[in-house]
């Protein structure tokens, strides 16, 4: 027997009245979320939002529906920009920023996930949201903006500041008109400093390595070499050796005083000074770690320094230091070098780039034009490093003396 139209009506409301309390509860999750839901009708313009937006933009929901979602951009062209990544996206886009103009005229961040919503029939028909308020976290991220900015600004004039303190171009090739120097900080400032003082008739050439790199090391820089300066111009010393040790003392008394046993820090740095002596044809050598090269047709003569760096708080600031002396003549050339070259890591299996590498190709390399060397040696390493980070500052002296 057929139901009557009654029960069938009933059952109807009843399902009416169901879907009115889903509305109902899911408007009420709606407003108890702390970011903003809405929908756009295909057109742009808001059939739905959440009242947290009175929160978010100041707006009451009723001031905001049936007005095109654009309205309330900053921006405008950045709506148009959230439809393109939805439509890139395959129809939904997430953490999407745009600035909103609240209503009191401040501009407010938001951070959207929106997806386009489609019938049974796979037709469009409205684009669904919720946007975040990120506001805070761009205000904190301008603030890093800004404080990198004011942090770089000063490196780059602590750069400027310990660039001053090297030799100029027209110096060197005064001295060694044949020279190739490579010196790059791992940072904005490193570390490694070179000098070249005159003594009389005299050069001193100095390579030195300092504990650390970035400002740590730009410091130590500035305080090695300030200190190795007036030991030079007091005109006390002329062997390398006896420099080093009078370095070495001055250094420690400087850093640690007289309580060198309480001091947290222990600092220092190697180096390797030259004393070229165009009248007598020699060069003097002493180091403080690092060694000096000398090659002649290929083959590669290592004049290695004292095993004693300088200025460390363990270390004994009476060391004493050993001069080597160096005949020259025309078919040498002459290498100084930090370990920042040796302890690049690279290849295919991320190794360094060791001491028996750099030495073969400077055995290869030591009768070409020095221009020539210089874009050959950077040109080994960059292939070497590869995608590896740059470990350390890295400085190379070739040269030839006449």
């Amino acid at each position: 027997m057929p139901n009557s139209p009654e029960p069938m009506n009933a059952q109807t409301q009843e399902l009416l009245n169901e879907v009115e309390r889903l509305k109902e509860d899911i408007q009420s999750i709606l407003d108890r979320l702390p970011d903003v839901f809405y929908q756009t009708n295909m057109q742009g313009e808001i059939t739905l939002i959440s009242s947290f937006c009175k929160e978010a933009v100041g707006y009451e929901p009723e001031e905001m529906l049936g007005r095109p979602m654009v309205d309330f951009y900053y921006h405008p062209e950045e709506r148009g920009k959230l439809i393109e990544a939805i439509r890139a996206g395959g129809g939904q886009a997430q953490h999407v920023e745009a600035a909103i103009r609240h209503k009191d005229g401040r501009i407010i961040w938001v951070s959207t996930n929106a997806k386009i919503r489609v019938n049974n029939k796979g037709v469009p028909y409205c684009v669904e949201g919720v946007a975040r308020n990120i506001t805070d976290r761009k205000m904190m991220e301008e603030e890093i903006r800004n404080k990198n900015r004011m942090i770089v600004k000063s490196l780059e004039y602590a750069q400027t500041i310990q660039s001053s303190l090297l030799p100029s171009e027209r110096l060197l090739e005064s001295v060694m008109p044949d020279h190739f120097v490579i010196w790059e900080p791992r940072d904005l400032v490193g570390g490694d400093f070179y000098l070249m003082e005159k003594i009389g008739d005299k050069f001193l050439l100095a390579l030195s390595d300092c504990t650390g790199h970035g400002v740590p090391g730009a410091l130590m820089t500035m305080i090695a070499g300030i200190l190795l300066k007036q030991i030079i111009k007091s005109g006390q010393y002329e062997s390398p050796g006896k420099i080093l040790g009078e370095l070495s003392a001055a250094i420690h008394d400087s850093l640690y005083g007289q309580d060198s046993q309480q001091t947290l820090s222990d600092d220092g740095l190697d180096l390797a000074l030259c004393l070229i002596d165009p009248e007598l044809g020699e060069v003097v050598f002493a180091g403080a770690r690092l060694p000096l090269l000398v090659v002649e047709q290929g083959a590669v003569q290592v004049i290695s320094g004292n095993r004693c760096s300088l200025g460390y708080r363990t270390h004994q600031p009476d060391q004493p230091f050993t001069d080597h002396r160096v005949v020259i003549n025309k078919n040498q050339t002459f290498y100084l070098y930090t370990d920042g070259f040796l302890d690049q890591v690279g290849g295919e299996k991320g190794f360094c780039f060791g001491r028996k590498r750099l030495h073969e190709l400077i055995s290869q390399q030591s009768g070409q034009d020095m221009k020539a060397q210089k874009e050959y040696f950077l040109r080994n390493l960059k292939e070497y490093q590869g995608d590896f980070e740059r470990r350390d500052d890295i400085t190379l002296l070739g040269f030839r003396l006449p």
